[in-house]
Formats: structure tokens, C-alpha cells, sequence
């Protein structure tokens, strides 16, 4: 009985080691498969996260010029709110023939601090006599024939100063032109 016995443990152990065998190939061709799906799931991973980089890019470029153009916007309209303030102390400051001299000094002080916020802000008068009228940047409100003909329009007074911001016209001039 004995032989018996070692005889079945050796076809048992056989049997195991056979079994063993088997999944140890299954194990192989599916670590294999496992490295193939790996591999494409990383790249499709790698894929992803640069796609998400790329919007991240768009995005946060689209936001800077978004915000841009919302300053500019903010600072025209706040500018805008400011100039019929500017307009009356240059009235002031052009009708101050019987005004004391401290008030006149006052008034001038004003008139500087406003012509330098403006200019922090990339804000610039224009219109002055004498410069050629161009309809982008002057409203003419009369006109008067000159001594000479001439095809050239010139500015010969100024009742509202025009402003620029950054290039654009946020007001043109009002002004009387001549020949």
C-alpha cells in the first residue's frame, strides 16, 4: 500500500505542478496584456494632461486680455465722468481777471494734478489753434472763410478740448475751423 500511496502522492504532485505551469503562462500572457493596456492607458493619460495644458494656456491668455480691456474700458468711463469737471476749472481758470492771487494759485494747483492723473493714466489732451482739423479727432461746430482759399481746414479756436486714451479718441474737440 505503501507504493500505492507514492505512486498517487507522485501524480498529485504532477498534477499540482502541471496546474502551477498553466498559470504561471496564463500569469505571463496576461502581465503581457496587462503591460499593452498599461501602456495605452499612459499614453492616452499623458494625451489627456497635455490637452488639459494647452486649455489651461488658452485660458489663462484670454483672461489677461479679457482683463486688459475691462481696465480700459473702467478707466475710459471713469475718465469720461472726470472731463466736464476738467472743462469747468479750465473755464475758472481762463475768467480770473479779478480773482485774488492765493485763489488763482489755488486753482492753477488743481488744474495741474488733474493734467497729471490724466496723464498717469495714459490719458492726452489735444486740440489747439492752429493745428489741421481732421474730422477723427474734431467736431466743428462753425466755420469761417479765410483771407486765402485753401483746401486746408485749420483750427482756429478751441471751445471743448478733445482727450485720447491709449491712442482712441474718448472725445473729440469741439472747435471752430477756417480755410
Amino acid at each position: 500500500m505503501e507504493d500505492f500511496n507514492k505512486n498517487e502522492g507522485i501524480e498529485e504532485f504532477e498534477d499540482e505542478l502541471q496546474d502551477f505551469n498553466e498559470e504561471m503562462e496564463f500569469s505571463e500572457e496576461s502581465s503581457k496584456t496587462q503591460g499593452k493596456d498599461l501602456n495605452v492607458e499612459l499614453l492616452e493619460t499623458k494625451d489627456h494632461l497635455m490637452r488639459v495644458a494647452a486649455e489651461y494656456e488658452n485660458f489663462r491668455k484670454r483672461t489677461e486680455k479679457e482683463k486688459a480691456m475691462i481696465y480700459s474700458i473702467a478707466t475710459e468711463a471713469a475718465v469720461l465722468q472726470i472731463l466736464p469737471i476738467i472743462d469747468s476749472i479750465e473755464m475758472v481758470f481762463c475768467n480770473m481777471d479779478d480773482v485774488s492771487e492765493p485763489c488763482k494759485k489755488g486753482i492753477d494747483m488743481i488744474r495741474t494734478q488733474l493734467a497729471e492723473s490724466l496723464a498717469k493714466l495714459g490719458v492726452e489732451p489735444f486740440g489747439k489753434s492752429g493745428d489741421k482739423f481732421t474730422p477723427e479727432l474734431y467736431s466743428a461746430v462753425a466755420h469761417d472763410k479765410g483771407e486765402e482759399e485753401s483746401e486746408n481746414e485749420i483750427v482756429s479756436d478751441v471751445f471743448r478740448k478733445g482727450y485720447k486714451l491709449g491712442g482712441k479718441v474718448i472725445r473729440h474737440a469741439v472747435v471752430r475751423v477756417k480755410n
